[in-house]
């Protein structure tokens, strides 16, 4: 019984039917962005190696990077320390129709480094990341070690310079020194990473005291600076899993460095920080989902309650032959979760594949991997059940208002 009216309007119901699977469709794309971005990037920070890190304030550096991480490892609960430097170089290439790129540029001590990087990081680096572990040049501070020349560019950079692994590029920062070449060792591919290392669309590895030599962040007028922007600091075992033992190692390195207070965190203040900022972005995921939710099941209603209004005399002859308005109403009502349901069912697929346009824009724009998606059954099964819920509330207007047929009015239009 209550297909039939729906049979009897089939271009009718199809449209309505299609305009809840668009609804509930985005409403399931924005849900699975939403929780696979959070998802990976607790994931990120969980697998890192790092349990603290040092973050200066936004595009500021401290300086004495390398004597802080050689201090900092020398603790009993530490099992290293790796300085890191964020700067802006110039990158060209030379090659025909190719323009100088500004990335921005990342100064390590590779082995080090690689060590803090949770294990889906390490496995996006092509070729090496740099040949050896040290960071040669330094030499105590006096920055007149063998220079490597070797840097590793994200895939999009040496796309966009026409390099590849073995080429050269020319580098030039913001410093006295002059452009210097550079040979490329490696790439990766960018994706989401809790620390935003390897994530935006081009980026470039040098050695850290090579970085700072060409930004000028190393000896200024024979002063030594040795500036980096962050420490990443990865605990001993048994500092690591004593209850409070992070805490207690970074109360003691803000002690230690008094320009570090408010500067260090632990894993768990990363995530909580990070699961602050991300509920932000899915409230606004999830609001653009509910928005187009409730504009499709605003358009049920609005089509159910003509269907109402159409067939006033068919519900006037129900109600003359004794059929009770509750009859009417769950007659009316289940047509509308009807055309809802289908439409629910018919939204998991633009659902999947509407997240996966949408994760591909977002790597083709940001460069990162698509490989964010948290598209599962639970997901899907709590979107299409919030779905039924507001359709069924959306169709007991016009169940209700089928109800309200006067008898003796419908069987005068009848006549």
């Amino acid at each position: 019984m209550w297909t039939k009216e729906l049979r009897r309007h089939k271009a009718r119901s199809a449209a309505t039917a299609l305009a809840v699977a668009v609804a509930a469709g985005l409403l399931v794309a924005m849900l699975s962005i939403s929780t696979g971005i959070i998802a990976t990037v607790e994931s990120s920070i969980s697998e890192g190696g790092a349990d603290l890190l040092v973050a200066a304030p936004y595009d500021t550096e401290f300086a004495g990077g390398h004597a802080i991480a050689a201090n900092l490892t020398a603790w009993p609960d530490v099992s290293l320390a790796s300085p890191v430097l964020e700067a802006l170089v110039s990158v060209s290439s030379g090659r025909p129709g190719t323009h100088p790129v500004t990335p921005v540029a990342l100064g390590v001590v590779p082995g080090d480094f690689f060590d803090t990087l949770p294990p889906s990081d390490r496995a996006l680096v092509t070729g090496q990341f740099f040949t050896g572990p040290g960071d040669t040049l330094f030499n105590g501070g006096a920055y007149d070690g063998p220079r490597s020349g070797e840097v590793v560019l994200s895939e999009s950079l040496a796309e966009s310079l026409a390099v590849s692994i073995g080429d050269s590029v020319q580098v030039v920062g913001e410093g006295p020194a002059p452009e210097r070449g550079f040979r490329v060792v490696g790439t990766f591919a960018p994706q989401p990473s809790s620390e935003n290392i390897i994530q935006e669309l081009r980026w470039a590895f040098f050695r850290l005291s090579e970085l700072q030599e060409i930004t000028g962040k190393g000896l200024v007028n024979g002063t030594l600076e040795d500036r980096a922007s962050r420490l990443y600091v990865t605990l001993r075992p048994e500092a690591r899993l004593a209850p409070g033992g992070a805490v207690e190692v970074r109360d003691a390195v803000e002690a230690a460095y008094p320009d570090f207070t408010g500067m260090v965190q632990t894993k768990q203040e990363r995530l909580d920080r990070l699961q602050d900022e991300y509920a932000i972005a899915q409230v606004f995921y999830i609001a653009i989902g509910f928005v187009s939710l409730v504009i499709g099941l605003l358009f049920v209603a609005c089509v159910m309650t003509i269907s109402v209004s159409e067939r006033t005399r068919d519900i006037g002859i129900l109600r003359a032959i004794g059929v009770s308005r509750r009859s009417i109403f769950l007659m009316v009502l289940g047509e509308s979760v009807v055309l809802v349901a289908a439409g629910a069912v018919a939204a998991v697929g633009p659902g999947y594949y509407g997240a996966l346009f949408l994760g591909n824009y977002v790597a083709a724009t940001q460069g990162v991997a698509p490989t964010f998606i948290g598209f599962s059954p639970g997901l899907v099964g709590g979107a299409l059940l919030w779905v039924m819920s507001f359709g069924a509330a959306a169709s007991l207007f016009p169940a209700w208002k089928a109800t309200r047929v006067p008898v003796v009015e419908a069987m005068r239009a009848a006549l």
